[in-house]
This record gives C-alpha cells, structure tokens and sequence, in this order.
C-alpha cells in the first residue's frame, strides 16, 4: 500500500482532490469551461456558498466538484466522474435540479430568474455507449424537435473515449493530457505547473496530511485485516488439502461460519 506521501505525490489533475484544487485558480477554470463549452466567459465568480449545495427540507445534499458563475449570472458545475456507477443520466438530472434549487431564494415564485446552468462531467468512460468525445444535451421536444423549449439547462459530457472526428484539436490535446500524456499547448501546460506547484506546497500537503490523515489509517487498517484473513484462510486450505479435506476447503472459502469454527478446530490464529 501507498504511503500518504507517496499518494500525495502520484496525485494528477484526473483525481478529485486535485482537480478540485487546480480549478480554484480562475484563468484555468475559465479556460477549461470555454475549451469545453464553446463560448467566451468574461470572469469566473466563486460563490461564498462554495461548493456544497443542501436540499431546502434536508434531504439528500450533494458536494460540488467545481461550482462557479460568471458576472451574466450563469451558473456552471464541473464534475470529474472517474468510476462507471451507471447512473450518470439521473445523477445528473438531480445535480441540476439542486443547482436550480439553491439559485432561487426560498418563497420565490418567479422562475424566469433562474439562470443558465451547465453541468459538465468529464469522464473516464463513455456513458451512453455512443463514441463521441463530446455529448451536449439540452430539453427538446420528441414530437417536433423544432419547437423551442429553452428552460436554459445544459448538460455537457466530455468523454476521454470515443471518436474524434470533428473535435477540435485543443479538446483533444486536452484530452490526451487527462489521458496521462504529456501537456502540449498552453492550457495543459499551466495546468500541470499548477499540479506541480501545490504538490511541492509544504503548506497544502501538511492540509492533506490532517485532512486525510484518518481515512489513510482506516483504509490501511482495512488492507492488513484484509492480508491477515487471506494467510489464515490459507493456512487453513494447507491443512485442509494435506487432511484430503478439498471439499470441506471449498466450503470454507465461501462459508464465513464454517471457515471460523475450522480455524478454531485447527487451532490457526
């Protein structure tokens, strides 16, 4: 298993905790958010409520990778969606509707104050099954989809899979970086000095160390009780296949109770 250390220092721009971080710095949010999006944001605007986002009666809240707007009020989540759960569909349907919920003050009865948000999840996978790179998506109307419905919701995913006929090379260099190659043009370049800059932050590492430091221990906690069971399991598998017992050893593996009491029958600690 790692050291803490050695975690910290094999983090890229990929996992959350350091994307979270290097999307703090403005120039680079807003140069991710226009590669991907398309159009010019003017300034990136960090709400004080940062990144956490409660449901108004106390349901289920969600934690925000990356919540920003622009000074034209538009609201914008970024989400870096490294494990396939296969529910990223209504994942994001709940992700928007609480972005919408926490734009609005509590009473307000005037939706047409609620701005243009886009929910942006870059992932590891292709989620649709399709093989594009990039799926935007917006409200349409199956019947005609020519009829305007423009409840200003967006929701883009940028897939590091797929075909890339069409995409712009910038997207794609991007992609390549997220990939694990090397930073080729400007933008992936600063986002790798800036993963380089607060991997070499005493300050910022030390904030890793008491901010994880507990997990760390549960999870290696969790592996040497895992590598203790596995050599008692299968010292008892020795005893048991040296006894012709390869039946009883069979069970054992997947018979929690029947494993305990052998143990203790042959005496194995």
């Amino acid at each position: 298993m790692q050291t803490m250390e050695e975690w910290i220092d094999s983090l890229t721009f990929r996992d959350d905790i350091m994307f979270q971080q290097v999307m703090k710095n403005e120039r680079i949010c807003r140069k991710v958010l226009e590669l991907i999006l398309g159009f010019s944001i003017r300034r990136v605007i960090y709400p004080k409520t940062e990144e956490k986002v409660e449901n108004a009666i106390g349901l289920h809240g969600i934690r925000l990778d990356v919540y920003v707007e622009d000074e034209d009020g538009r609201m914008f989540d970024v989400e870096m969606q490294n494990s396939h759960e296969g529910d990223l569909a209504r994942r994001s349907r709940y992700y928007q509707g609480m972005m919408d919920s926490s734009s609005l003050e509590r009473g307000a009865k005037d939706y047409r104050k609620l701005p243009d948000s886009y929910l942006i999840f870059i992932t590891r996978y292709n989620p649709f099954g399709g093989d594009h790179v990039l799926y935007k998506m917006k409200t349409l109307c199956v019947d005609d989809p020519n009829v305007p419905f423009e409840d200003g919701a967006w929701k883009i995913y940028l897939c590091l899979y797929g075909k890339r006929d069409n995409t712009p090379i910038e997207i794609c260099r991007f992609i390549d970086y997220l990939k694990g190659n090397e930073p080729s043009d400007d933008l992936t370049k600063r986002i790798e000095n800036e993963v380089i800059h607060w991997k070499n932050d005493g300050k910022w590492r030390k904030n890793m160390w008491e901010n994880h430091a507990r997990e760390w221990d549960i999870r290696a906690e969790a592996e040497a009780s895992f590598n203790a069971e596995q050599k008692r399991l299968a010292d008892l598998v020795k005893v048991l296949r040296g006894a012709g017992e390869i039946d009883l050893a069979l069970d054992a593996v997947s018979n929690t109770d029947l494993r305990n009491s052998l143990y203790k029958k042959y005496g194995i600690e």
